[in-house]
């Protein structure tokens, strides 16, 4: 649904082809993107992305039905209590390099989260979403358009293995391995952005014509 949402945007509000950029479980969401609508996307960038790599993968039909189940209901409430009662450590974990970026604001916003109606449905996701259609599968055919910024201090998956795969059965990527948590281009804003703003450039222009973008959008 969210990679449909993302879809709809690009298509109603932009207009033509975007690169594409998202972190953890966003980077999953464009990676979705630009495999079922690949003339959406000029390129793809992945910032410590969610999502597998799957050696000799064959599609398999990709269901859209939410999963959910009585594991899933519970683990999400003792995810939200201990989020709530560890929310401070948890934040300079994912900030491991500038931990003065993880403030009274941000740590302020992600408590008053914790108190939306919805979220216990946000974090059932964590337990079911379906990761299945592994990020080389999705990223076929984007061979040179495929960034991978890595903050290598990741607390959640270990970033060294990771990289070995993307780089072995993704064709033609580029990885920039920084010294950051989970979320480098909030703690290392400037040289993240300086990393996309020279990946835009040398990327270029349109990928695909207009015209075939508008047909595909029919």
């Amino acid at each position: 649904m969210w990679a449909e949402l993302l879809q709809d945007f690009i298509i109603d509000v932009v207009g033509e082809p975007v690169h594409l950029v998202g972190n953890s479980m966003g980077g999953y969401f464009v990676a979705i993107v630009a495999g079922l609508w690949p003339t959406a996307a000029k390129s793809v960038v992945l910032v410590n992305t969610a999502g597998n790599v799957v050696p000799q993968y064959s599609s398999v039909p990709f269901s859209k039905e939410r999963r959910t189940s009585a594991a899933a209901w519970l683990g999400a409430r003792l995810l939200l209590l201990y989020s709530r009662l560890r929310i401070k450590n948890i934040m300079k974990d994912f900030y491991p390099t500038r931990e003065e970026r993880a403030d009274d604001w941000i740590i302020n916003e992600m408590i008053r989260a914790s108190y939306d109606p919805g979220v216990v449905i946000v974090l059932e996701s964590i337990f079911t979403f379906n990761l299945s259609i592994p990020l080389n599968y999705l990223l076929e055919g984007f061979e040179n358009r495929v960034l991978v910024i890595q903050g290598m201090k990741d607390p959640l998956p270990n970033s060294r293995p990771i990289l070995a795969m993307l780089r072995e059965h993704c064709k033609g990527i580029t990885v920039r391995e920084l010294d950051a948590g989970h979320c480098p281009h909030d703690e290392l804003p400037e040289e993240v952005n300086s990393i996309i703003q020279e990946w835009v450039v040398t990327v270029g222009g349109k990928i695909y014509p207009v015209t075939e973008f508008e047909e595909q959008t029919e």
